[in-house]
């Protein structure tokens, strides 16, 4: 016999599940180029709620991410952000920034899709996908399963940050 079941975890499973579900079903009512940025939009709100979440809890915080030339306002600074405070780890990143860079070329080439050659060398650097389908998965499938999974994975992240949040030290004179 093994261990009890964790009920506290498995009773906010529906709610991550729910989550990925909402976000799937927008997704796939998108046209490719909507796929992109909605997946990256998500992420990106991820990201900031993660960073706002463990930064010590004073109002200026939020400066660093929102607001106009915010030093953490961007996708990009979000995630190697949350990279140095330990929030994602190297392989999560990789796989935003690579998300990054697909969300660039969707945002500014006007023929663009899934079939093209620079989507499909990024799509092929995408760490977190269905590993058994192997080079089957199409282009827009990697994309897909990888942002539902990092949604899923930082979804359920948020709930573990607030124990380890930062607190201000007082320094020695």
């Amino acid at each position: 016999m093994g261990a009890p079941p964790d009920h506290h975890f498995s009773s906010e499973i529906p709610d991550e599940f729910d989550r990925w579900q909402t976000v799937l079903a927008e997704m796939n009512g998108e046209s490719p180029r909507g796929q992109v940025l909605v997946g990256a939009a998500l992420l990106d709100s991820l990201l900031e709620q993660s960073i706002l979440t463990y930064l010590v809890d004073v109002p200026k915080a939020a400066k660093l991410l929102e607001g106009f030339n915010a030093p953490l306002g961007t996708f990009s600074a979000r995630a190697i952000a949350a990279l140095g405070l330990g929030l994602v780890s190297q392989d999560e990143f990789e796989d935003l920034d690579t998300i990054r860079k697909i969300r660039n070329e969707f945002a500014h080439k006007t023929n663009i899709s899934f079939a093209d050659d620079c989507i499909q060398k990024h799509t092929q650097k995408l760490k977190h996908t269905i590993s058994s389908l192997g080079p089957q998965q199409s282009a827009n499938g990697r994309f897909k399963v990888t942002i539902a999974k990092l949604t899923l994975r930082l979804t359920a992240r948020l709930r573990h940050i607030p124990p380890r949040r930062l607190k201000y030290t007082a320094w020695p004179d």
